[in-house]
C-alpha cells in the first residue's frame, strides 16, 4: 500500500487536491474542489472513489446554490463499453435524484428522476453531434431549500432545453411560478421565456411583488 497527495489548478474547475491511499494498482481516491462551478455555487466539493468488483463506488458531498448536497452510487466499467454512472442518491434537502448515465461521445446520456421535498420531474441528458444536451421538466409544490439564502417556491414549473456548447450555449426555456422567496426577496408571481442561440438571444418575463411590497415589472433582455 501507499499514500500520495498532490494539489494543482484545473483549467475549468479551479483549485484541486487529489489523494491516493491503498494498493498501488487500485487505490482509494479522494478529490477535493474548492469552487468547481461558480454558476451553481458549488463549493467545498469532495469526491471519494472506492474500488469495487465492477469499477468504483463513489460518494460526494459539498455545497450548492440550493444547499448542502450528498451523493452516492457506483461507476461501472463494463468491458468493451463506456462507463455507466449509477447515481443511487443525489440529495439536496428533501429532494432526491436517481438514475443511470452513460459516458458517450465526450458527454453523458441517460435520465435522472427527481422527487421529494416539493420538487418532481426529470432531467434527460444526451449527446447529439457530440454536444451535451440537457432537457429538464420540473414541477415545484411547496419546495424548500436551505441555500443560503433560503429558497422556497409555493408553485412553479420549468421546461428547459440547453446545449452548453463551449462555442456558445443554446437555451430554450419557459418558466412560471407563484409564491417565490429567496432570502429577503419575495415575488408573488413570475413567468417568462428564454431563447438563446450560440449564447445570443432574448429573455422575456414579468413578475409582481408580494402584498405589502407591491411592484410589477416586465423585462425583455437581450443577451
Amino acid at each position: 500500500t501507499f499514500q500520495l497527495s498532490g494539489r494543482g489548478a484545473h483549467r475549468r474547475y479551479g483549485p484541486v487536491v487529489v489523494s491516493l491511499d491503498g494498493p498501488i494498482d487500485r487505490p482509494r481516491t479522494t478529490v477535493r474542489l474548492a469552487n468547481p462551478l461558480p454558476a451553481a455555487q458549488l463549493s467545498d466539493v469532495e469526491l471519494q472513489l472506492i474500488p469495487s468488483a465492477t469499477g468504483f463506488a463513489f460518494t460526494s458531498t459539498g455545497g450548492s446554490m440550493l444547499g448542502p448536497y450528498q451523493a452516492a452510487g457506483q461507476i461501472n466499467l463494463p468491458r468493451g463499453r463506456g462507463a455507466v454512472i449509477d447515481i443511487q442518491r443525489l440529495a439536496v434537502g428533501g429532494t432526491v435524484a436517481r438514475g443511470q448515465l452513460v459516458v458517450a461521445q465526450g458527454g453523458l446520456a441517460g435520465q435522472l428522476l427527481v422527487g421529494g421535498g416539493g420538487l418532481d420531474g426529470s432531467i434527460i441528458l444526451s449527446v447529439p453531434g457530440g454536444i451535451q444536451r440537457v432537457v429538464a421538466r420540473l414541477t415545484a409544490r411547496d419546495a424548500r431549500f436551505s441555500g443560503p439564502p433560503p429558497i422556497s417556491i409555493a408553485r412553479g414549473q420549468l421546461s428547459l432545453t440547453m446545449l452548453p456548447d463551449p462555442r456558445g450555449t443554446d437555451v430554450d426555456a419557459t418558466f412560471e411560478g407563484t409564491g417565490l422567496r429567496r432570502g429577503t426577496l419575495s415575488i408573488a408571481r413570475i413567468a417568462g421565456t428564454a431563447r438563446l442561440v450560440d449564447g445570443v438571444g432574448t429573455v422575456r418575463g414579468s413578475m409582481a411583488g408580494a402584498r405589502g411590497r407591491a411592484f410589477s415589472a416586465r423585462f425583455p433582455v437581450d443577451v
